[in-house]
Order: structure tokens, then sequence, then C-alpha cells
């Protein structure tokens, strides 16, 4: 049997240079047409650009005065016609975020908006290569051929829900380039990498703080390092935004916490809140979120166990497990944190890749087939765009379980 796909090894490789090509293409048209768009100031990277335009004019301990954001996003928005009221569409953007990348944010901080975006756009698909640049430096030291290695880092930048990340102008690129140098650094292993990268991710800490606690459980010295980068975040957010700042992020984050429907917008998450709010719909938010909570917390002790069982011995399969557990219990994900799926893809891609070239081009059509998935999926009614994400999860979970079963067994 895998003498029979061998033989067809070339046309497999010719399907994904295929599908990269057309990602690329429908990925330009998709960013010319939101350009264009008057929907463009209703993207996530308006927040951020309200953000560095108060930045820019050295107000940093202003920064999370929601009357001020809310101001400069009328003023933004003025020549739209709106069908709901200004604070509502302001607040349903969620406009909070870490000060401490604040200021790099504030060098793209053009008085003219869609300059703005440009170069923003332009900067995050530097930080995408660079990502490419750390999975095809990885595949290649873990046995994985020039050009095979190649084809999987464009496959990893061209999965749909890293790119929306490109095209939404979404800060969720800095999670995805930390999390890939915290999981590679496990495994080269560099622990002062692997803390320092889950630091750079704190930006999402609904995420981040899952994965941190077994990181803590586990590998004392890559802990130490995250706890320092933090506690260096934390610190110079403090002197960048002072003690006013923080009152006004308290206050803001507390009103999003309590906010309607419409700002945390957990219908539309691809988590076991989504699950549970589309499949009990008489829910109320509260009580949704609080059973999110608790599921977590169980995930989180089992986890920590986990890796203090494991110790030194985690592998890319238990780390790819862990970011799976971690994203579908995350008390808050939507689709641009799917991009996180290059992680668990990136350790399939290891197990499958000691099976020489054939394994190889199976995770590279793995990826390939679930992002064009996605890509379909996000075209067409609800139901679909979150099937389709469930079902490459649970394809990834279960892969990733038999690959760590067989391992046991191996030892045995």
């Amino acid at each position: 049997m895998n003498e029979v796909f061998r033989h067809k090894l070339p046309i497999m490789k010719i399907f994904i240079y295929g599908a990269v090509i057309f990602h690329l293409g429908y990925y330009f048209i998709a960013w010319i047409f939101l350009f264009r768009s008057p929907f463009l100031k209703y993207n996530d990277f308006t927040v951020f650009y309200i953000a560095d335009r108060i930045a820019r004019s050295q107000q940093f301990t202003q920064l999370f005065n929601y009357d001020l954001q809310l101001t400069l996003f009328e003023k933004l928005v003025s020549d739209e016609q709106n069908l709901l009221p200004y604070d509502q569409v302001f607040q349903a953007m969620m406009p909070e975020h870490p000060p401490f990348y604040v200021p790099l944010y504030a060098l793209f901080a053009q008085d003219n908006y869609y300059t703005a975006y440009i170069l923003y756009s332009c900067f995050i698909l530097f930080l995408l290569i660079i990502c490419a640049m750390i999975i095809y430096q990885f595949l290649t030291t873990s046995g994985w051929g020039k050009q095979n290695a190649v084809l999987a880092s464009l496959c990893a930048i061209c999965f749909y829900p890293a790119t929306i990340i490109l095209i939404k102008g979404h800060d969720m690129i800095y999670v995805l380039l930390g999390f890939l140098l915290w999981m590679t650094g496990l495994l080269i292993p560099n622990e002062k990498r692997a803390g320092i990268g889950l630091a750079l991710g704190a930006i999402a800490p609904q995420v981040s703080g899952i994965i941190a606690l077994p990181l803590i459980a586990s590998r004392r010295k890559a802990a130490v390092w995250f706890c320092i980068t933090c506690g260096v975040q934390v610190l110079y957010s403090l002197i960048l935004i002072g003690i006013q700042g923080v009152k006004d992020f308290i206050e803001l984050f507390r009103v999003f916490m309590q906010g309607q429907d419409y700002i945390t917008n957990q219908f539309n998450m691809f988590n076991f809140l989504g699950i549970i709010r589309r499949s009990f719909p008489e829910l109320n938010h509260q009580t949704a979120s609080l059973l999110s909570w608790i599921s977590a917390f169980i995930m989180v002790g089992w986890m920590c166990w986990y890796w203090w069982k494991k110790g030194i011995h985690i592998t890319a399969a238990d780390i790819g497990l862990t970011v799976l557990i971690g994203l579908f219990f995350a008390p808050h994900l939507h689709f641009h944190s799917l991009s996180l799926l290059i992680l668990p893809w990136l350790a399939l891609a290891i197990q499958w890749g000691y099976r020489g070239d054939l394994g190889q081009v199976a995770s590279l059509l793995f990826i390939t087939i679930s992002s064009l998935l996605m890509l379909f999926g996000d075209l067409v009614p609800d139901p679909w765009r979150f099937s389709i994400a469930y079902l490459i999860m649970g394809i990834m979970a279960f892969s990733l379980t038999i690959s760590i079963k067989s391992r046991k067994q191996q030892k045995l």
C-alpha cells in the first residue's frame, strides 16, 4: 500500500503547491477587498490604531480611558453609517490590550488610517515569515528534508486562521510567534527560549495562562524565565500607564466581563463555552462562563499533574495535546486564535515525519486540506464552520493521543 502512495507523491506535492498558490491569491484579494470596504474601520486593527494614536501623542496614562477611546472612534467612523450606537459597536471590538506592546504599535500609527493599516499589515507579514523560519529550522533539525520543510513553512503561514490575523490586523501574531518559540524551546531544548516565548504570548492570557501552570509544574528553569519576562512586562506597563492607567484598565476589564452577549460574542466561540451557548441558548452568559471556568480549572489541574509526572520527558505530542486542550477549554476563543492549531500540527508533522517522505507529505496534506475546509466553512452558514473546526481539532487530538500511547508501549 505504501508503494502505491509513493508513486503518487509528486501528484500530492503538486496539489499542495497549487493549494498554497490558491491561498495566497485568495488572501491578497480578500485584503484588497477589505481595504476598499467601509467595514475596514470596524476591523480589529481599529482598536490598536486608536491606542497607538493616544500613545503617539505621549498620553500613555490615558491608554485605557474608555471615554477618550470612544471619542476617537466616533471621529474615525463619523462618515460611516452605524446600525448600533457607537458605544455598542466599539465595545464589541473589545478595546483592551496589554500596554507593553503599544509603543511598538505606535510606530505604525500614521495620521492616515489607511497608511497605518498598510504598514501594520506589512509588519504582521514580516512576523509570519519569522514564524515560517522557526518552523523550517525546527523541521530540518528533526529530520525533514529541506524541500519538504520549505513547503511545510509555506503551508503553515498560509493556514487560514493565521492569515486572518494579517487581514484583520490582530495582535494574535505575537501569541503565535511566542508559542512557537515556547514549543521549539522545550524540544531543542532551550528553556530560556521556551520561558520567554510563552511570556510573549501573555497578550492572550486566556490561553497562555492555562499552559503556563503546567510549565511551572514541570520545567523550573523555563518557568523562571517565564516569570521574569512577565514581571518585566508588568513593571514596564506600570511605568508606562501609571496608577490611573491601571485603574482604567481594571474598570475597562470589569465592564467587558459584565457586558452583554454582543460584547463577548460567546455564540461565535470555537471552544467549550461556544458549545454550551449554542447547545443551551436559554442559559445566560454569566452561567455559561462559570461552567467554562470550572471546566478550565479542572483541565489545568489535570495538565499540571501530567506535566509534573513526565518532567523533562515531555514530547512534541504532549505539547501539541496540551495546546489543543488549552484552546478548547480557554474561557475566550475566537477564530483567529485557531492559528495556534499550527502547534499541534507541528507535533504531528514531527511524528509522521519519522516515516520518511510519505509521512511528511501526509502531514502537509493534512494542514492544507484543514485550511481549505476552514476557508470553505467561513463562507457558508455557521454550523459548518464550527463543525469543521471541531472535526480538525478532534482528529489532531486523536492522532496525538495514539502517538503518546504507542510511545508508552514501545518503552514497555
